[in-house]
C-alpha cells in the first residue's frame, strides 16, 4: 500500500481498541528529501558553507567532550569522528580557493567529484587529516591517523551507535567502543578543529575567504599566472607588506620552466 495508515485509538481497560481512520498517500503526510546539490557554488556560497561547517565541527566536538564527562563513551566517540567529518567538509570548502575555472567539461568533472566528497563520509575524513600535521602536536599525530583509519576502514562511527552481531556474537556500543579510545579521539580531533577555528576568531572564516578571493590573494594568483617575475616580485610587497626572497622567487621561476618543460614533453609523445 503507497500511503500511510493514521491510525485512531479508544483506550478504555483492559482493552486497547484500533481502527483505521484514513489511508493518506505518503507524498501529502511527509516531507520528501530534497534531491542533491550539484553544479558549481560561487565564492560567497563556499566561504559561507566553510564557515558554517566549522562552527558546526566545534559545536559537535564540544559536545562529544560534554556526553563523556557524563559517562556516555560510545556515543562519545562517534560524535567526535562526525566532528572530523564536518571539519573535513570545511576543508573540502576551502580548498576550492584559488582555483582557475577551465572549460566546460572540465568544470563538470571537477564539481560532480566535489560534491561526491562532499556527501560521503570517508573523503571527508581525508581532507580532515590534511591539517592534521600543522595543528597537532607531534605525539599525536600517530593517534590521530590511527582513529581516522579506524573510521575509514571499519566504519567505526557506528559502532558508538548500534548494536552488531560480529562472529555469532551480539556486541553493544558499550563493549564496542572504551573510555580511552573515545577520549583520545575527542582529544585529537578536538585540538585540530579548535586550533583551527581560534585562527578565524576575530576575522571569520567566511570573511578571510573572501577577502583571500577577492582581494589581494587575488592579485596574487593573477601575477603569479602571469609569469612576470617583476610583476610576482611588486605584488608580492604590495599584498605582503614585505619584499620577496630572491631564492623564493627563483623557486617559483624554475616551477615555471618545468611546468612549461613537462607541458613540451607531452605534446611531443
Amino acid at each position: 500500500m503507497n500511503g500511510i495508515c493514521i491510525l485512531r485509538w479508544e483506550r478504555s481497560h483492559p482493552d486497547l481498541k484500533i481502527t483505521v481512520e484514513a489511508v493518506t498517500p505518503l507524498r501529502q503526510t511527509c516531507r520528501v528529501p530534497n534531491k542533491k546539490a550539484s553544479g558549481p557554488l560561487s565564492a560567497i556560497e563556499l566561504a559561507t558553507l566553510a564557515e558554517a561547517s566549522l562552527t558546526n565541527a566545534t559545536a559537535i566536538v564540544g559536545e562529544a567532550r560534554m556526553l563523556h564527562d557524563a559517562g556516555s563513551i560510545p556515543r562519545s566517540y562517534s560524535l567526535a569522528v562526525l566532528a572530523a567529518e564536518e571539519f573535513g567538509k570545511c576543508q573540502l570548502a576551502v580548498g576550492t580557493l584559488g582555483r582557475r575555472p577551465k572549460d566546460a567539461e572540465a568544470e563538470a568533472a571537477y564539481w560532480k567529484e566535489w560534491w561526491g566528497i562532499f556527501y560521503w563520509h570517508g573523503p571527508k575524513l581525508v581532507r580532515a587529516a590534511g591539517m592534521a600535521g600543522q595543528l597537532l602536536p607531534v605525539g599525536l599525530i600517530e593517534p590521530f591517523i590511527r582513529h581516522l583509519e579506524a573510521a575509514l576502514r571499519t566504519q567505526r562511527r557506528e559502532s558508538g551507535y548500534y548494536v552488531d552481531v560480529v562472529d555469532g556474537q551480539v556486541v553493544s556500543p558499550m563493549d564496542a567502543i572504551g573510555r580511552e579510545e573515545a577520549a583520545e579521539a575527542i582529544q585529537c580531533f578536538s585540538i585540530v578543529i579548535e586550533a583551527y577555528a581560534d585562527m578565524f576568531r576575530e576575522v571569520g572564516l567566511a570573511t578571510a575567504y573572501l577577502e583571500q578571493h577577492d582581494g589581494k590573494g587575488r592579485d596574487m594568483r593573477e601575477a603569479l599566472a602571469s609569469r612576470d617575475p617583476d610583476r610576482v616580485r611588486s605584488t608580492w610587497e604590495a599584498t605582503i607588506g614585505n619584499p620577496i626572497d630572491e631564492e623564493r622567487l627563483k623557486d617559483i621561476v624554475d616551477g615555471w620552466a618545468a611546468e612549461e618543460a613537462s607541458g613540451g614533453a607531452e605534446q611531443s609523445k
